[in-house]
């Protein structure tokens, strides 16, 4: 250990070995979690955060465009002073470069699609690996008849550009007529991020002299937002036309303010079409006569800018040079770090000699260790022993539980993603087909990842983070995973018995236990037969609302009705008989679904508990059941390309209602103990028990996990088939009985329950009635278990 960091610290780590003070002292939130997303957002300080509150709270600021008086006066005096403090931390000055404000580098790059002198002859050359938001211009150029190209490399970016030179056969690339400049004269703009926010990858800038130098009609737009959070960008040096960046990458406070940096002398061909309040000298509202600003940053910053947040820019700026000694300090501390995390990482191997980790980009290491022409941003996957890959979000779901924060998906740079995860355009349309979207949860379609998880580094990251990091990849995914059928309690006793059964009527609200119940063609009768969606038809769940789990339903058969109750509400009563009339279209677990929506008289109870402004309620009917136990299962082995283990789809007889998977869910109360007696030596106080785990059915007797090899089994005289195992989310971790949310049991069974990116508990069941049985169908408790086959 101490070896280590004297090595990072020749290599520029720890600020001169303060790192661990200054996060004690500046970032004492991190002291029990590991951030990792410093390329989503960077982190405020303590101290950053106390001055730019002194200020707002000692002080009077006005709006800006109130000049006249002295708070408006004092506002503009300050934003001024502050737009000189960007340009200085950039090495440049408003002589050469104009600072717009926007709202965020996606804002500021718009501003320039939008803007820029778009014609028939005009092109937009774009790097393959950008981001969406520079991807977006292309649609302006197209819209506005120009064309667009795509580059992967210099070469193929020189080619495009000399393929540009050969057309002109000699023709001047720049005429003297001003008619021409303002004119139809072809223009070239060239975008490319300063650094890659999926791989890290840097962007050597001297590209941009060279490119003025081949095409002096070529106009350079650098996305900076990745760069600059932990690099020094320097103006003098490199000279884009066009800058756009986000503040919050760089020290996390304010949000929603970004700037655009603009060379003046490319200002000048700028079109703007709007004009907002302050972007003008003089406009007519009886004819179509306005004059623009002259200064740039005037001219296009439509209408009052947020200059409260404007004027916390100044103490961002002081933190990084106060706490850290300055950006160059940040660049060379995480350039350590980042390069000590892919070395470590590489290490890792199972068993039989194969890597665990896939990174991805042109990483290359120098005889010093350090990573080659890289920011402090790497982007990878887990693979298993035999080469398959961990599914990034069974990956993140893991990392949440030990409060670690990465982030995962394409990190909308499609073009980075695609190419390195080797997915051609067809793969991802067909992904698109199957249901994947940005942001979801299918990690893997066909077999192959559709995304990576990204680990990025930032200024008061530390050994301790990535150290922690390296030792969850080495505990939960070097290696075999653990199975729990490999895991046996001691026998208690051979007979097995239902011990309890519960309903759940609204999908993810409370329980009901019953005593005897009937089974009807979609399991429990009214069991799951409600379900609150929002306004789009999406269902809600504890996950979203973990008050959902106290609301707690009442069912009375001879009264013929269902009493909801919850904290701090009167009960509200529905009748068993009646159904609304109105239809709604639905989704539930990737199903699109049918159901009659309740109006608005009951749908006030539900929003007024949950504070969900849109939540309806709807019931399903016999009529419109359609969906069957186990399809959720079958389209996602189908999407992944792999048999999970997952629950069997049944054919024919087994409907189910607005459950997940199955008819029922069988838990064994041994199984729930051995969980319970894990959680506790992990350190954990919560109580664990059979309604934790939201079962229909509850077995007692036997030994714990012996559910696991069961088939099929018969309850007193009814028959069940058994699924498959329930693949566990962190629904569990809500307490039932208070809706508060912790980290177990989930946590403890992720260590022993996990297979095939599924942490397993409890069993999927479907009832299977006997040849020529004939309704009512029912269990009740103490009823005998017999286990027809393994």
């Amino acid at each position: 250990m101490e070896g280590t960091i004297e090595s990072l610290t020749r290599r520029g780590y720890g600020y001169d070995a303060d790192i661990d003070a200054i996060r004690s002292k500046e970032y004492g939130r991190l002291r029990d979690t590991t951030y990792l997303d410093y390329c989503g957002s960077g982190l405020h300080s303590s101290n950053q955060l106390e001055n730019a509150m002194r200020d707002l709270n000692e002080n009077l600021y006005g709006n800006p465009h109130s000049s006249s008086s002295l708070s408006g006066s004092n506002s503009m005096l300050r934003i001024e002073s502050i737009r000189s403090q960007i340009l200085e931390f950039f090495n440049t000055n408003s002589s050469e470069y104009s600072v717009i404000f926007t709202f965020n580098c996606t804002f500021a790059l718009k501003i320039v699609g939008e803007s820029f002198p778009w014609n028939e002859k005009s092109r937009f050359l774009y790097s393959s690996q950008n981001h969406n938001s520079v991807l977006g211009i292309r649609e302006i150029a197209h819209h506005s008849g120009s064309n667009s190209s795509h580059f992967d490399d210099e070469n193929s970016l020189f080619s495009l550009l000399s393929l540009d030179s050969d057309e002109k056969n000699g023709e001047k690339q720049r005429e003297n007529d001003e008619k021409t400049l303002k004119g139809n004269q072809k223009r070239t703009l060239v975008a490319f991020p300063a650094e890659n926010n999926f791989t890290g990858e840097k962007t050597d800038l001297s590209i941009i002299k060279r490119i003025k130098e081949k095409d002096g009609n070529s106009f350079v737009l650098l996305d900076a937002a990745a760069f600059c959070s932990t690099c020094f960008l320097d103006l003098k040096e490199y000279k884009p036309d066009f800058v756009s960046l986000s503040f919050y990458k760089i020290f996390g406070y304010p949000t929603g303010i970004g700037a655009l940096l603009i060379k003046n002398e490319s200002g000048k061909m700028l079109n703007k079409i709007y004009f907002g309040g302050g972007t003008v000298s003089v406009s007519l509202s009886l004819e179509r006569f306005h004059q623009f600003r002259e200064q740039l940053h005037s001219k296009f910053e439509d209408g009052t800018v947020p200059f409260l947040s404007i004027l916390s820019l100044r103490h961002g700026f002081e933190a990084i040079q106060r706490i850290f000694g300055g950006i160059k300090r940040i660049e060379r501390h995480t350039m350590a770090l980042s390069s000590f995390f892919y070395s470590e990482m590489k290490k890792l191997k199972h068993r039989n000699g194969n890597q665990v980790v896939e990174f991805y980009g042109n990483l290359r290491i120098d005889s010093e260790g350090n990573l080659m022409n890289q920011g402090p941003i790497l982007s990878f996957n887990l693979k298993r022993e035999d080469g398959s890959y961990f599914g990034y979000n069974e990956v993140n779901q893991l990392a949440v539980l030990e409060e670690i924060h990465i982030r995962t998906g394409c990190f909308c740079n499609p073009g980075a993603c695609h190419k390195w995860l080797n997915l051609s355009s067809s793969e991802v349309k067909k992904n698109m087909e199957a249901g994947h979207v940005c942001w979801d949860d299918k990690d893997i379609l066909y077999g192959k990842p559709t995304g990576a998880i990204r680990v990025s580094l930032g200024a008061p990251s530390s050994l301790k983070d990535i150290q922690r990091f390296l030792e969850f990849v080495d505990r939960n995914f070097v290696n075999s995973e653990s199975k729990g059928n490999n895991l046996r309690g001691d026998s208690k006793t051979n007979e097995l018995k239902l011990k309890a059964m519960f309903i759940y009527p609204i999908k993810s609200c409370g329980r009901f236990e019953v005593r005897e119940w009937n089974i009807d063609s979609c399991g429990f009768e009214y069991d799951r037969e409600w379900v609150l969606v929002d306004g789009s038809g999406s269902y809600l769940n504890q996950k979203k609302f973990p008050k959902m789990a106290s609301i707690r339903p009442q069912v009375q058969l001879k009264e013929d009705k269902i009493i909801l109750s919850a904290p701090g509400m009167n009960n509200l009563e529905l009748k068993l008989s009646n159904y609304p009339s109105k239809k709604l279209d639905l989704r539930v677990c990737g199903d699109e679904c049918e159901g009659f929506a309740y109006e608005d008289e009951v749908n006030q109870w539900f929003r007024t508990f949950l504070g969900s402004f849109d939540a309806i309620l709807v019931r399903t009917s016999k009529e419109i059941t359609s969906r069957i136990a186990g399809g959720r299962s079958k389209r996602s082995e189908e999407r992944r390309g792999e048999k999970s283990g997952g629950v069997e789809f049944c054919e024919e007889n087994s409907f189910i209602n607005y459950s997940n998977e199955s008819q029922f869910l069988l838990v064994s109360e041994l199984s729930v103990e051995e969980v319970a007696d894990r959680v506790k030596e992990n350190g954990s106080q919560i109580k664990v028990l059979a309604e934790t785990f939201r079962p229909n059915l509850v077995v007692s007797g036997g030994i714990s996990f012996q559910e696991d090899e069961w088939k099929s089994i018969r309850i007193g005289n009814q028959n069940f088939e058994i699924l498959g195992p329930c693949n566990r989310c962190k629904m569990i971790c809500v307490d039932q009985e208070n809706g508060k949310e912790g980290k177990e049991p989930l946590l403890t069974l992720s260590s022993f329950r996990r297979e095939k990116g599924k942490i397993n508990f409890g069993m999927h069941t479907s009832h299977n009635p006997m040849k020529n049985a004939s309704p009512p169908f029912t269990l009740k408790v103490g009823e005998s278990i017999e286990i027809l086959n393994k």
